[in-house]
């Protein structure tokens, strides 16, 4: 291990000149955690980085999971300053993230990570993410997609470069594929780097954990080579995929048709089709690895013998639908196009309303007035100096519409009673004054009927709404 060094160092330059996996001058963020392979990594490049004319900064993210993990992240920073390279650190809470988008909790940490490296690439003119996923992770990730059922792109294992998760416009490079976590380990120790420790790591009820601590043992007695033959394996995989799917864009994709967000299979060509072809024509348009082999054999059998109107079910809102002899597949969760003809707003939107002041916003225009020039029936008596917001719906936002004698129910029931389409329900606008939700803007004003019970010795004034399109109607 004497040469670790020089050999690693060989190695990555050799990979990342034969992969094309970094442009020269381009600027990178390296996502640093100050564990093995990401500390690793960053000293990698940043004695590599004039060699291969890259421009390096740093971002590390305390999840907010674990009371050690702000001195980790002041590691990460004191350690980037001795490298001479600048470092973003950033906070999240993924226990309210795991809470409010109901994700498992190694799900919402990974997507606040992203999210946070996303952010400082966007911030800093990268376009490029770097981690330091390594071969012993190759071979747990295939381990894992294996273990649940994946086929296709589940048993490709990571590549070199990919999207960035949730982030589809970046990219995501993994330059350490080839290279061992004993290997990074022989680095670390003959460069003097002392990496932190997460004791999570060692928590085998999380799946992933129980491979590398408990599975991975286990076959590397039967070869101790095993991390190496299950990258191999990810790697033809991956060579047998890409032919797969070289095919299907000449021969299988031509035949099928996009139209807003909806993809359309010609039923009786999809029953001639080899079946290997017939499950690229559901997995290609579908960007989910949380799809098993159950879910596919069930599209399957629904798409070759199911009954006009039949539907088979995938994660996130994604569903195959048979309408006569065409096979349809979409997703109930987004609207292929938002109607002009209502006032929507984007999800998660937050706005303050000021007295007076006119806001635009998809096509319609809003305000609050206390005097009548707009000639707008609708009225509001609010306390003076409340607090006003029109944004979208929270999970638990609760409502008293009028005529129910000021009984509440919450906004999801009563878009569901009204029959308000799923995939608007997240961007119906809601007022809400000092945090209650006094008004829905669908289709005509509901006003809560008894907002005012707790209000009754405070200084009042009535305020009229207004609320059209930009062209006056």
């Amino acid at each position: 291990m004497k040469e670790i060094t020089h050999l690693i160092n060989a190695k990555l330059t050799a990979l990342i000149r034969q992969h094309q996996l970094f442009s020269p001058h381009e600027k990178i963020v390296i996502g640093v955690s100050g564990g093995t392979d990401s500390l690793a990594l960053a000293h990698i490049l940043a004695d590599l980085h004039p060699k291969l004319q890259i421009q390096i900064h740093i971002a590390t993210f305390n999840h907010g999971l674990r009371p050690e993990a702000e001195a980790e992240i002041q590691f990460v920073q004191t350690f980037a300053q001795r490298l001479n390279i600048p470092c973003t650190l950033g906070r999240g809470n993924v226990l309210a993230l795991y809470h409010t988008e109901k994700l498992t909790l190694e799900e919402a940490a990974r997507k606040a990570r992203y999210d946070f490296l996303s952010e400082v690439a966007r911030r800093v003119g990268a376009t490029t993410i770097v981690t330091g996923h390594h071969q012993d992770d190759q071979a747990e990730t295939v381990l894992f997609h294996l273990v649940r059922g994946a086929g296709g792109a589940g048993a490709v294992g990571m590549k070199w470069v990919s999207p960035v998760p949730y982030h589809p416009e970046l990219r995501l490079v993994r330059p350490l594929l080839t290279t061992t976590r004993a290997e990074l380990e022989a680095y670390c120790q003959q460069n003097g780097l002392i990496p932190v420790q997460d004791p999570s790591n060692a928590d085998v009820t999380i799946t992933r954990n129980a491979i590398r601590n408990q599975i991975m043992p286990l076959l590397q007695a039967i070869n101790p080579q095993v991390s190496g033959a299950l990258a191999r394996f990810a790697q033809i995989h991956a060579d047998e995929q890409d032919a797969l799917q070289m095919v299907f864009m000449q021969t299988i994709l031509p035949h099928i048709r996009a139209d807003k967000g909806r993809f359309f299979i010609p039923r009786t060509k999809f029953i001639q089709w080899h079946v290997a072809y017939q499950r690229k024509a559901i997995t290609h348009f579908i960007p989910s690895l949380n799809m098993t082999y159950d879910h596919i054999a069930h599209a399957l059998e629904v798409a070759k013998r199911g009954q006009n109107g039949a539907v088979a079910q995938f994660p996130q809102g994604w569903q195959l639908r048979v309408i006569y002899d065409e096979l349809v597949l979409e997703n109930i969760a987004i609207p292929a196009e938002l109607p002009q003809n209502i006032p929507l707003l984007p999800q998660n939107t937050s706005i303050p309303i000021e007295l007076g002041r006119l806001y635009d916003f998809g096509g319609w225009q809003f305000s609050l007035n206390q005097n009548n020039e707009a000639h707008s029936s609708h009225t509001l008596i609010i306390p003076n100096g409340a607090q006003v917001i029109l944004r979208t719906r929270l999970p638990k936002d609760r409502f008293a519409p009028m005529g129910m004698n000021g009984a509440h129910q919450t906004i999801k029931d009563w878009m569901i009673n009204h029959k308000i389409p799923q995939a608007l329900r997240p961007h119906v606008p809601l007022l809400v004054v000092d945090d209650v939700v006094v008004m829905i803007l669908w289709e005509r004003f509901f006003v809560a009927h008894s907002f005012f019970s707790t209000h009754e010795n405070m200084p009042k004034c009535e305020v009229f709404i207004s609320l059209s399109t930009n062209n006056g109607r």
